[in-house]
């Protein structure tokens, strides 16, 4: 057997992720035929570049049209880290060095100043798709050369980057099989299989619908991970779609997203000052030839995601729509036994943007709370003490103050538009004791 030399080594790991980056589930019997080497070469080499971090596992990133994302200020950043993963909603948060101590990710509403030394906010938008390019085989030096042409170019056109994305339609094996996966997608299903029967018919049709709702990230490393220091650069410009070739020339991976009017950029650099001194020397000429207008950036040091993932305004799990249409006077879409001020402020926010005609209900001990909504906008609000003790909550802010005290328990109903009117003129008049039978569902 002829040993294989280091570039040629290095090589075939590089077409172990080219291939890996076109298809996730390419076993190594079809890139040994494809890079037209032995079986037990690509295996070999394979395992080594998965476990020093060169080409890891290929993981999903899930797109969505709620996710935002904050670049958070606070006096200690480390205290804030370890107490922003205990919040419902969040599902990635990485510290800084930089202009900005933390990065969250989150699907709902997160009321960031109740976390402990919160200082404010620097950028807070939605979070656009994640997506990459596949790297190309290169070195740093033919990189920023490459680079330099693009410097010299006189004329670039504007241009923007859009995306957009939906939730998944998805159902609970589908849930399931994405929060196995979403790390790895190496990992066996038949391992998945064990605990839950999903058929083969199911996963090969969740595996055909995955692009149209996550990113599947697949990453290039060819010194291994820990060689690298991972920056997060921030622009606003009005010439994206270059930015993101000027970047993906880098011999790394280099993932992008928007958030809000700005394109953020991250890269992993060698740990050599020369280099990464290249790349602050690229955003100055950027910034001098006014390509870019505004300018952020931020060195990860940690990062943190969610083990288990599912939005809460996904169909399956909280299921609202209209019934103007149905017979049906009114049917429960969402429940939830515990559910604090963050939650219940996630989900009225999710219900308004789905122009939910019904109510939300929270019981606590001593009262219940309805917020009732037309069409997406809160139309009125009461607290009910012993079924008929009537306090008025218009826009449900007492409500929304006892769920900080104490979680209650959370329902949403849609609700027939006649019957709804019923319902909350009888309220208006203060009258819980003649309310229907079926009304007394609502409190």
């Amino acid at each position: 057997m002829t040993r294989l030399s280091e570039e040629e080594i290095r090589y075939l790991q590089y077409q172990i992720y080219s291939f890996k980056y076109d298809n996730p589930w390419i076993p190594n019997k079809q890139i040994a035929k494809l890079a037209n080497r032995s079986v037990s070469t690509v295996d070999r080499y394979a395992k080594k570049a998965e476990e020093e971090i060169m080409v890891p596992n290929p993981h999903l990133r899930l797109n969505s049209p709620f996710k935002k994302a904050a670049l958070l200020l606070f006096e200690d950043k480390w205290k804030a880290y370890n107490e922003l993963q205990r919040y419902t909603g969040i599902t990635y948060l990485s510290v800084y060095q930089g202009d900005w101590d933390i990065t969250a990710v989150y699907d709902g509403f997160v009321d960031f100043s109740q976390v402990s030394g919160y200082k404010g906010k620097v950028m807070e938008g939605p979070m656009g798709r994640v997506f990459t390019q596949k790297v190309k085989y290169t070195s740093w030096k033919t990189c920023f050369t490459t680079m330099e042409k693009f410097l010299e170019q006189r004329k670039i056109e504007e241009s923007t980057i859009t995306s957009t994305s939906s939730y998944p339609d998805w159902n609970d094996d589908h849930w399931r099989m994405f929060n196995y996966f979403k790390l790895s997608l190496g990992k066996r299903f038949s391992h998945l299989r064990k605990e839950y029967p999903i058929s083969w018919r199911c996963y090969e049709e969740w595996k055909k619908s995955l692009r149209n709702y996550c990113t599947v990230i697949t990453y290039y490393f060819p010194e291994g991970y820990q060689a690298y220091d991972s920056f997060t650069l921030c622009f606003k410009t009005d010439y994206e779609k270059y930015i993101v070739t000027l970047f993906s020339t880098l011999p790394t991976s280099s993932v992008f997203h928007k958030m809000g009017d700005y394109l953020f950029v991250n890269i992993f650099v060698p740990l050599d000052y020369e280099q990464q001194m290249r790349i602050y020397d690229v955003v100055s000429r950027l910034l001098n030839k006014k390509i870019i207008t505004d300018y952020m950036d931020g060195n990860r040091i940690v990062y943190w995601c969610c083990q288990r993932e599912r939005p809460i305004a996904d169909s399956s799990y909280l299921a609202y729509g209209e019934h103007d249409n149905s017979r049906l006077i009114a049917g429960r879409v969402y429940s939830n036994s515990v559910a604090n001020y963050i939650d219940v402020k996630s989900i009225t926010e999710r219900l308004k943007f789905r122009k939910l005609t019904g109510l939300l209900k929270v019981t606590h001990d001593v009262c219940n709370g309805v917020i009732i909504f037309d069409r997406g906008t809160i139309i009125d609000g009461y607290e009910i003490f012993n079924d008929e003790l009537l306090v008025r909550d218009e826009d449900g802010s007492y409500m929304l103050e006892r769920c900080k005290v104490k979680p209650g328990k959370i329902d949403v109903y849609n609700v027939q538009r006649e019957t709804l009117e019923i319902f909350l003129k009888t309220l208006q008049e203060g009258f819980t004791e003649e309310f229907p039978a079926s009304f007394r569902l609502f409190i």
